[in-house]
């Protein structure tokens, strides 16, 4: 399920065998559905929400040619069962998800530094489609665009650092942000140096409901909090290079003509232009489908209304809050604000499996979900009585 992750994150060394993941994925999820079905548990609050983006994933797919309909299917199966696994199993994938892509982003970070302050390492010339679109060079540990970014923002093997960024929020959110876990830590780190504006505005709002839920000081905590973010932050202006600073993180959160953040660069005025005649439009409830023309790199909310209409858009919104609803935890709460958000800065990866898994997995744990299913042993802590069961003081 890892390696399925990776791919639908579009780590690099999957690009040109497409399919080939999703399929061997597939053929592994019916064998443990047929054979290891003690894994799984099969209630309303697992099967709802899989099946409403389920409902929306064809609602988007109506228009697709085969090869675009099977590409968007194959994974679900997989999606389907993460959804479905018993709570100590989807547990297990998150503590295995985050200790391995911690030992992934330390070895890309500590090269990617080397190669920032000019230390020069073998690469090579990596393309990402056949239009050459995208050019890449490929250090093999971390990939970075060429000519795309005045100063690189570090991705690792992934196709975008905002991607990156906006996945790294929510494993933080989800593991308490305990930095004292050398993991989260490197977790930590990496996510700074995505420059992600929209990952620092999600980890924001997940950090102060993180303070809100678990401290009895919580004010004196954010004030805190507050604090040390202008100190550090002034202390990076004075220790680094302040162009550099202003070009990748200041500029950006400036407020242009328009009145929106100078880097939610989402839509151009065109797009802005169409979205209005959309909604002024027949098309509105159900979308234009195949007779959207893409505009240049326009993504988000947009995009995505005018090729589904309002009828796709509810479909979205119902499946990101189902998970909330039928929980009725704060937890499930914040992380579908989360994933809702990431819907507003991009509309093309909000059904990739990897964003999916970890949905699927984090809107069901509780605040201590790491206590109760990773480092509490059942053996010794739990004593089964007939049909009784205590906790041993012990």
């Amino acid at each position: 399920m890892f390696i399925l992750f990776l791919e639908s994150m579009w780590a690099y060394f999957f690009w040109s065998i497409p399919y080939v993941i999703p399929g061997i994925t597939f053929i592994f999820s019916i064998y443990f559905l047929l054979f290891k079905s003690n894994y799984f548990v099969f209630n309303k609050a697992n099967i709802i929400p899989a099946c409403l983006f389920f409902i929306t994933l064809l609602y988007t797919k109506r228009e697709q040619n085969i090869n675009g309909f099977i590409g968007g299917i194959l994974p679900f199966v997989s999606v389907f069962l993460i959804f479905s696994l018993r709570k100590k199993y989807k547990a297990f994938f998150i503590e295995t998800l985050t200790r391995s892509l911690s030992i992934i982003l330390v070895v890309s970070l500590f090269v990617w530094i080397l190669v920032q302050i000019g230390i020069t390492m073998p690469h090579t010339t990596l393309i990402h489609n056949s239009s050459q679109q995208f050019v890449l060079r490929n250090y093999y540990v971390f990939i970075e665009y060429i000519d795309q970014y005045a100063y690189q923002r570090f991705m690792s093997i992934f196709i975008e650092p905002g991607y990156l960024g906006t996945m790294l929020s929510i494993i933080l959110y989800i593991n308490n942000f305990e930095l004292k876990r050398k993991e989260i830590l490197i977790i930590f780190i990496s996510f700074i140096f995505t420059f992600s504006i929209a990952g620092y505005l999600m980890l924001f709002i997940a950090y102060i409901s993180f303070l809100l839920k678990n401290k009895t000081h919580a004010i004196r905590y954010i004030l805190f909090s507050f604090l040390i973010l202008i100190v550090s932050y002034n202390l990076l202006l004075e220790i680094t290079n302040q162009e550099v600073i202003n070009e990748l993180i200041t500029s950006r959160l400036n407020v242009n003509d328009e009145g929106r953040l100078s880097g939610y660069n989402r839509t151009d005025e065109e797009m802005d232009d169409m979205f209005i005649k959309f909604l002024n439009s027949d098309d509105k409830l159900i979308g234009i489908g195949q007779r959207y023309e893409h505009f240049g790199s326009n993504v988000g909310y947009k995009p995505f209304v005018i090729i589904n209409g309002i009828i796709g858009l509810l479909l979205l919104i119902t499946s990101y809050l189902s998970g909330w609803f039928l929980n009725k935890r704060l937890n499930a709460l914040i992380i579908s604000i989360l994933f809702i958000m990431i819907f507003s800065k991009g509309h093309s990866e909000i059904f990739w499996a990897g964003y999916l898994m970890l949905y699927a997995t984090t809107i069901y744990m509780p605040w201590d979900w790491r206590y109760i299913y990773i480092l509490r042993n059942p053996k010794k802590d739990e004593i089964v009585k007939g049909n009784r069961l205590r906790i041993n003081p012990k």
